[in-house]
């Protein structure tokens, strides 16, 4: 049976999900509110000279409750307060031990798609763990261990505020129309401004903290589809290599491909296994359906030499947003 850790930090309770050997997190709502997340000593966050910047690395450092340091829940992503941006693994490393983690603009894709499982991180794009690396964080294969262990910090703070671009504000009362749009969920405090004339805008959008409770958070549990393991991939590749013609190998790919997902990396290792560029592209037609992360198909472009052929790849990609 599940159990929870519950550890006081001043005004805010520290939340740890642990579970007995081979449980799994039951489904339950998400941190009410902001929060910090824990591995030991050290924070998750973004150093603040790259709040700006789309992609940067997320880094650990001394729990201060930083701006770059609280984050938010949002339908099984973890956001940051301070930029938007969602914890996201950097799309050419899925499915590699060692994965950059960084923050990113948030598109919905497997690779920021985060459950907590006994404790760990657990990312839906290929099923590692996040992982502490001294002072930046990685995913890696789940196992045991302080560095894959994270607890959950609800915030009794201050309302985090940032500003949001959105396009041209002409006026106070144009302001009054759009910024609380832009806010969404959040709270427009009704400043903005104009950082180039005549093209953008910013409005100032509000984050309120709630009181901290002491509760057991247990964000959900994704029911939504996992890619083929490595296990599995290679016995797929086993199978089709024992295939003596290309047709056989297609239609073993074909038949695998009716009960399982894949990722755009184990993709490009079975067109790289073939010859003739017909082939190649019947596979990508094959598989492509059935990809997971399809928002790094463009790794997949190197693989064909034509450019007419990388533009067959990229319209099937197209037709499937």
């Amino acid at each position: 049976m599940s159990k929870f850790l519950l550890a006081f930090r001043g005004a805010a309770a520290a939340v740890l999900l642990c579970a007995s050997p081979g449980a799994f997190a039951q489904p339950g709502p998400e941190p009410d509110g902001p929060f910090m997340l824990h591995n030991g000593r050290q924070c998750l966050g973004i150093n603040d000279e790259q709040l700006r910047t789309d992609g940067a690395r997320v880094q650990l450092s001394e729990c201060l409750g930083r701006r770059g340091q609280v984050w938010r829940s949002e339908n099984g992503r973890i956001v940051s307060v301070a930029t938007g941006r969602c914890l996201d693994v950097h799309g050419p490393d899925v499915g590699i031990n060692g994965a950059r983690v960084q923050v990113s603009s948030c598109h919905g894709g497997a690779n920021q798609a985060w459950q907590i499982d006994r404790g760990q991180l657990v990312v839906q794009a290929d099923g590692r763990c996040l992982e502490s690396d001294g002072d930046e964080a990685q995913t890696w294969d789940c196992r045991s261990g302080s560095r894959q262990q994270w607890s959950i910090e609800l915030l009794d703070a201050p309302a985090v505020t940032r500003e949001v671009e959105a396009g041209p504000i002409w006026n106070k009362a144009d302001a009054a129309q759009k910024c609380p749009a832009t806010c969404g969920p959040a709270r427009w405090t009704g400043a903005w401004h104009t950082t180039v004339q005549g093209r953008m805008s910013v409005c100032t959008c509000a984050w309120d903290a709630r009181p901290a409770a002491i509760q057991p958070v247990q964000p959900p549990r994704h029911s939504g589809p996992r890619p083929m393991s490595e296990e599995r991939f290679a016995a797929l590749r086993d199978a089709m290599a024992a295939e003596s013609f290309t047709s056989g190998r297609l239609r073993v790919l074909e038949d695998a491909a009716r009960d399982n997902y894949f990722l755009v990396e184990q993709l490009r290792q079975v067109v790289d296994g073939l010859d003739f560029p017909s082939d190649r592209m019947r596979v990508v037609e094959i598989l492509a359906p059935r990809v997971l992360d399809r928002q790094n198909a463009y790794t997949l472009y190197s693989a064909f030499t034509f450019e007419s052929e990388k533009d067959q790849v990229r319209a099937l990609f197209e037709r499937l947003k």
